[in-house]
């Protein structure tokens, strides 16, 4: 069993178990967590509203569908959607500003910044996110900030929680002892919470926030991994290829279709693909979208990956749009 294996085990069990020898290094990073917590500034920047996109956990918890379909519904709206992101793994994400474009590589601005530059939104990097919206407020209308909820440098005007409806907040217990970046009683202080595939989170503390709303990633499109055109659904074995925060959903996904595989190589999240990643598919291949971004160029030319969409009522979107306008007037 690998060393993150292990603390998978005990982070999403019901009890740390022996991580509770952790309880130390737990305590620090509560400490540490409020300290940062306590410069937290709410606000606009530049006259245009940031809405932050993140979670409490370590690990994917359904933000990129999310994103994409926030980006939809502003544009929807004709507003100019600006995306701000650290750009986590690519060569580029520093402290200069990067805009993405069209000739930039996963390797260079990271996955999902360049997912969401396919959806139409301005795409802007930096480790310090404050900066990025600046920039990005000069010319959008409202900016979306990817997996910013810890970054309180940046001034905010509306938080969204997302967690994974199965696996919660696990063990309820602060990092190592448990999978929390951040004490659950950090919902308390968001205004919205989004619960991706699962009944609602059941904790003591989330009554603080506005509304809580679950959320079902459904499959879309498949497509080419190669050039990216409209393809079928492949109607043999597959082989999956992933290198996400929880493949378990990939998987999930890929089983909806009733598509059956030989088997699932799994990768580290935000895994940099390389040719001999491929080697041991047995059959045809079948990525994340997330993954297919950063396998273009290499993939064999079969691969296919499969697109995924976000589903949420109306009614988180009237409670977005009003809370939106209710900050915008309180802080204008």
């Amino acid at each position: 069993m690998s060393v993150k294996q292990f603390f998978l085990n005990h982070w999403y069990q019901s009890s740390p178990g022996i991580l509770r020898l952790l309880a130390p290094l737990s305590w620090l990073v509560g400490y540490f967590a409020a300290k940062r917590f306590s410069s937290r500034q709410l606000g606009l920047v530049g006259g245009v509203p940031v809405i932050v996109i993140g979670n409490i956990t370590v690990g994917g918890t359904g933000k990129t569908p999310l994103i994409a379909s926030l980006i939809g519904h502003f544009q929807a709206k004709g507003l100019r959607v600006g995306v701000i992101s650290r750009g986590y793994g690519g060569s580029l994400s520093g402290e200069e500003v990067v805009k993405v474009h069209r000739g930039h590589s996963a390797a260079e601005v990271g996955d999902e910044p360049l997912i969401h530059f396919s959806r139409g939104a301005a795409v802007f990097l930096c480790a310090q996110r404050a900066k990025a919206a600046e920039l990005a407020a000069r010319e959008c209308d409202v900016i979306l900030a990817d997996d910013g909820l810890q970054h309180y440098p940046l001034i905010r005007t509306v938080e969204v929680c997302v967690l994974d409806g199965e696996r919660k907040i696990g063990n309820g217990a602060l990092l190592p002892m448990g999978p929390l970046r951040e004490p659950e009683s950090r919902l308390a202080n968001c205004d919205l919470v989004v619960v991706n595939h699962g009944d609602s989170i059941q904790v003591n503390c989330s009554i603080g926030h506005e509304a809580e709303f679950t959320m079902t990633v459904a499959p879309g499109e498949w497509r080419a991994v190669n050039d990216q055109s409209l393809q079928s659904k492949p109607n043999t074995n597959v082989t999956l290829i992933s290198g996400i925060g929880n493949p378990d959903r990939f998987e999930a996904t890929v089983k909806s279709q009733n598509i059956a595989w030989d088997r699932h190589i799994r990768f580290g999240d935000h895994h940099a693909y390389r040719q001999t990643d491929f080697i041991d598919a047995t059959s045809r291949i079948v990525m994340t979208e997330k993954d297919a971004v950063k396998a273009i160029s290499i993939a064999p030319q079969s691969s296919l990956y499969i697109t995924i969409k976000a589903e949420l009522g109306d009614e988180f979107y009237s409670q977005l749009d009003a809370l939106l306008s209710q900050k915008q007037q309180e802080f204008s």
